[in-house]
């Protein structure tokens, strides 16, 4: 069910008196929406609360997904989609948090069951180079899975294979008016490729930035676009010296550098996700601290997202709502 109002407007950090987004408990997508459900907002860590890093699209007909971190099967079952309803999957890097859902989306995919399977084709998979290599590892763990399956139930193999594109910079998938494009950001000296998506439909727009430090690449494509999803990591001062938070803060972008993004790109709505806020010696910093530094430059529309947190986008404007579980706080 969807959650109340009251809720859901405490993830709102600060918004615009006007063109702000609408909060509603419920929405009615038409078949010209652009519709995006944060599945995991989360990192590596285990957090019940915040699953892995994933993303789901629709749009033209169709689901696609950003990403699949630990759980996003799970999230799709708890967002009213199958498994094997996806369309193709589109990892910015092979970072094992953002691939950790991918067995289960494949497997629970090819059953026969409909409500959590029923996908008659192989499981498309968009990726940066490895993306062949590590598709084969899958099919080879689920290898004695499939053929028991194929002899009791009659499942076919092209539903339980895998279809590996390892892609370049640009546009990498156009189906049903959905464009994807694939841009390069900068996650570091030794992670290549990693990449942020564009993806435009009808009119509109969503851009995920992928895990990167700040990147005028992100700017550039996030132009105007109706919704960006960033990343962000935020240590303590106390654990600035650090020489293992030193290394995951050069891989991520700050909260300043996160508003000089948004500042940047003008995009119309900016949602953090894959929210990296990191333990210090008296907890982890505050979002007050958070939003505070992004404050410093950016002073539009920002959301702190939640898991199963939907954005629709139409020509109505965009409507935020929130469907799941009510968690434990």
């Amino acid at each position: 069910m969807f959650r109340r109002i009251a809720i859901a407007l405490t993830l709102v950090v600060t918004f615009a008196t006007s063109g702000s987004p609408m909060w509603a408990q419920s929405t009615a997508p038409t078949d010209d929406d652009l519709k995006v459900t944060l599945l995991g907002t989360g990192t590596p860590t285990f957090n019940i609360r915040r699953f892995g890093f994933a993303n789901l699209v629709q749009a033209g007909g169709m689901n696609i997904m950003i990403d699949s971190g630990r759980g996003a099967g799970i999230r799709l079952f708890q967002a009213g989609v199958s498994p094997g309803a996806i369309e193709a999957i589109f990892l910015t890097h092979l970072h094992s948090d953002h691939i950790t859902g991918l067995p289960d989306i494949l497997a629970t995919g090819y059953l026969g069951w409909k409500l959590i399977g029923g996908r008659k084709s192989g499981l498309n998979i968009y990726g940066p180079k490895g993306t062949a290599e590590m598709s084969r590892g899958l099919s080879m763990f689920f290898a004695a899975d499939s053929a028991i399956r194929s002899a009791d139930e009659g499942l076919k193999a092209e539903a339980m294979g895998v279809n590996a594109v390892e892609i370049e910079a640009g546009l990498v998938f156009e189906k049903n008016g959905l464009r994807v494009t694939a841009f390069p950001v900068n996650h570091g000296e030794k992670i290549k490729s990693a990449f942020g998506y564009r993806i435009d439909y009808n009119g509109h727009s969503v851009v995920f930035s992928g895990d990167t430090k700040y990147d005028e690449k992100v700017v550039a494509n996030a132009k105007g676009a109706d919704l960006l999803i960033h990343e962000f990591a935020a240590s303590p001062q106390d654990m600035l010296d650090d020489p293992v938070y030193q290394k995951i803060l050069d891989h991520h972008t700050t909260p300043r550098e996160a508003g000089k993004v948004f500042a940047e790109s003008a995009a119309k709505l900016v949602v953090f996700s894959h929210q990296g806020l990191l333990p210090g010696k008296n907890g982890l910093p505050s979002w007050d601290e958070v939003v505070a530094q992004v404050r410093e430059s950016y002073t539009g529309e920002l959301v702190i997202g939640e898991d199963l947190m939907q954005f629709q986008i139409g020509q109505g404007g965009r409507t935020i709502l929130m469907k799941g579980a009510e968690w434990p706080r």
